[in-house]
């Protein structure tokens, strides 16, 4: 697995590590007596295709760390946030003011540990080739529909408003519809984060040179020219112009681009410094039948 996402998850993770997460490590990872590797244990000489192998070993050693470890996190940090959730709402009583807001900071903060464990499951199933699509026609319309609904929160967290300026009547696109929904979620979020309040945030779709186009349109302060060649690449995050702190885990672009094109389509941008960006997908118009690509 790519070096940067394996940094990460052990910047975040071992410092708190339990004994279950060491006992998956020392499994995933023996030495010649069944521990884990040291400085002193013994080298051979290898030749090229032996070491190869041992890379690919070790590699895949790596992935099966992180991916194991990533499960152990996620079950408790939701189990956390589901309690979290059940005491702000009053399930244990009524709530001082002061608890009450306590408790909602670490309820965001929650939520964002198990968007970042969850994210790296993603990048881990995509680069292993275990991503499973479920690829079958997506009806435009009521999808963006639904998408706009689920994702109001975002905007009145940011005080920003999502608007359907245009669809394609009785359209329809090849796609996983969650996967979809996950990667339109990424947008308006984004469009959200990087908008000013009050403004509007506009969503559409039409149909372009046999393709599907969806689009979404912020009015923010635009992609700096020099980290345009960076935004799909992994961990990146935008220098932030603006005095709100923008939350994410920097995957969530990365992912989107390598989801889309799993389902055949392409993402890319065009932005324009102080008026506004546009992210938009291209995808098949429905034509098959329903199908799984791995």
């Amino acid at each position: 697995m790519n070096g940067i996402v394996a940094a990460t998850l052990k910047k975040k993770c071992v410092p708190e590590c339990t004994n279950r997460e060491m006992e998956i490590h020392n499994k995933l990872l023996p030495g010649d007596n069944g521990g884990m590797r040291t400085s002193s244990s013994p080298q051979k000489n290898t030749g090229p295709h032996e070491s190869s192998v041992e890379a690919a070993g070790a590699d895949g050693r790596e992935h099966e760390l992180i991916s194991a470890v990533s499960h152990e996190l996620r079950t408790p940090l939701t189990s956390i946030r589901g309690a979290l959730a059940l005491v702000i709402s009053g399930a244990a009583g009524i709530l001082p003011d002061k608890a009450r807001e306590l408790l909602a900071i670490a309820l965001r903060n929650s939520e964002r540990l198990v968007q970042i464990v969850n994210d790296i499951l993603d990048a881990e199933k995509i680069e292993s080739g275990h991503m499973r699509m479920q690829v079958q026609p997506v009806a435009l319309t009521p999808f963006l529909e639904q998408a706009l609904a689920y994702n109001e929160p975002y905007a009145e967290k940011f005080n920003v408003r999502f608007k359907l300026q245009s669809v394609c009547s009785g359209a329809a696109v090849m796609a996983d519809p969650d996967r979809l929904m996950q990667i339109v979620t990424n947008l308006l979020s984004n469009a959200a984060k990087f908008s000013p309040p009050q403004s509007e945030i506009l969503l559409r779709a039409q149909l372009e040179g046999g393709k599907a186009v969806i689009e979404v349109e912020d009015r923010g302060a635009g992609i700096p020219l020099e980290f345009q060649s960076q935004i799909f690449e992994k961990f990146a995050q935008a220098p932030n112009s603006g005095a709100q702190k923008r939350e994410g885990t920097g995957l969530g672009l990365n992912l989107s681009r390598q989801l889309v094109e799993l389902m055949q389509g392409e993402i890319d941008f065009r932005t324009e410094i102080g008026k506004g960006t546009v992210f938009y997908l291209r995808l098949p118009i429905a034509s098959q039948p329903h199908s799984e690509v791995m």
